[in-house]
């Protein structure tokens, strides 16, 4: 998308808060990843352990993420 690559053409030591609910975009975008659920922390780390969180998996990203 354009909004990605206007973030990814920002210094790479910029901080930043981004929330996307498209997870492709989150997970290309992203060093860290806080998933939140119900306001609560529910999983933080890069795009693999996201990924692998069976609770994550199992709220957010569906079973077949988990292939």
């Amino acid at each position: 998308t354009e909004v990605a690559a206007i973030i990814k053409a920002l210094p790479t030591d910029m901080a930043m808060l981004v929330i996307e609910h498209d997870m492709d975009v989150a997970f290309e975008l992203s060093h860290r990843v806080t998933v939140l659920s119900q306001g609560r922390v529910l999983a933080e780390g890069d795009g693999a352990a996201i990924r692998s969180n069976p609770q994550v998996n199992e709220i957010y990203l569906g079973s077949a993420a988990s292939r």
